[in-house]
């Protein structure tokens, strides 16, 4: 995987629809603004269950719109045994 920090705008076009694992990133407040794509993939479950093998601070982000009706923000807890299990 590449080790060049991009800004968002650009993870965001070379990884449409994805979710994304960031690491050696930056914030603006609680939003990362780059950061290095370590990992990514368009199935949530998948990326999150290669989470286990990343020893790193990692972000974890969709690059697409979400479904209508769904939320995100604050911080989560995910159960990296049980990746569709989220807390919060």
């Amino acid at each position: 995987m590449a080790t060049e920090k991009l800004p968002w705008d650009e993870i965001k076009k070379k990884f449409p629809d994805e979710w994304v694992v960031l690491v050696d990133y930056e914030l603006d407040g609680d939003i990362p603004t780059n950061g290095v794509v370590l990992d990514h993939g368009s199935v949530k479950k998948e990326v999150y269950q290669r989470l286990r093998e990343i020893n790193d601070e990692c972000f974890v982000l969709y690059t697409g719109k979400m479904r209508r009706g769904l939320v995100m923000g604050g911080l989560y807890a995910v159960d990296l045994e049980d990746p569709d299990r989220v807390e919060g």
